[in-house]
């Protein structure tokens, strides 16, 4: 965490998911930094994220006519803006990023504390870009052993029913064990709570079935 000095005091200064929640809440839009205004105001919600009894808006903006430093603070937050940004909204085989639906920051939020059980605090106030990154592109991880049963149940199902000699990929193909399995389709795909419940649920039939 760095700091800032404004008018003689020193301002905590990190970019978090609360200071989002909170540019969200004054700019009544979904996050996105456009212009310059947004990257001020995402600058200042920052900074009220991590300082009580934080200056008004109108005093902020005075402030940043007296003091070039604060603007080189902005470009800092808008690099990170800009990793969170190619999170949220990740590109598509062809380079698009319009064919999926973009995921918001209350998503993400709730992503991350209710199907990874991360404290709500951490993930306010403490987490980083980079943990995220490594969180939502390869959550299958989470349900890696579930995936792989199941396809096994399958498979033994079919191999009983076949002449001919199968192969578990033969079943299904999971991403991890494709040699390009860090291609750019594949960051950011998560497995929902739904996708595991209906993969058991299955599970459970063919092993009734057997």
């Amino acid at each position: 965490m760095s700091t800032i000095k404004i008018k003689g005091n020193d301002y905590k200064v990190k970019q978090t998911l609360r200071a989002i929640f909170i540019w969200e809440q004054i700019s009544e839009r979904q996050f996105e930094i456009k212009n310059t205004l947004d990257n001020y105001l995402y600058l200042y919600c920052i900074l009220l994220a991590n300082n009580q009894d934080f200056m008004t808006w109108d005093e902020f903006i005075d402030c940043i006519d007296d003091d070039p430093n604060i603007i080189m603070e902005i470009n800092k937050a808008v690099v990170y803006q800009s990793q969170l940004e190619k999170l949220l909204n990740p590109e598509q085989e062809d380079g698009s990023s319009d064919k999926k639906k973009r995921l918001t920051i209350s998503e993400l939020y709730s992503i991350l504390v209710l199907q990874f059980n991360l404290p709500p605090a951490y993930v306010l106030d403490e987490m980083q870009v980079y943990e995220i990154t490594a969180l939502m592109s390869h959550s299958y991880y989470r349900s890696k052993e579930n995936w792989e049963q199941a396809r096994l149940i399958a498979y033994l199902i079919a191999q009983t029913h076949s002449n001919k000699k199968l192969k578990l990929t033969d079943i299904m193909e999971f991403k991890w064990e494709r040699k390009d399995d860090e291609r750019p389709e594949y960051q950011g795909e998560t497995i929902t709570q739904e996708d595991i419940d209906e993969l058991e649920r299955q599970a459970e039939i063919m092993k009734q079935y057997l």
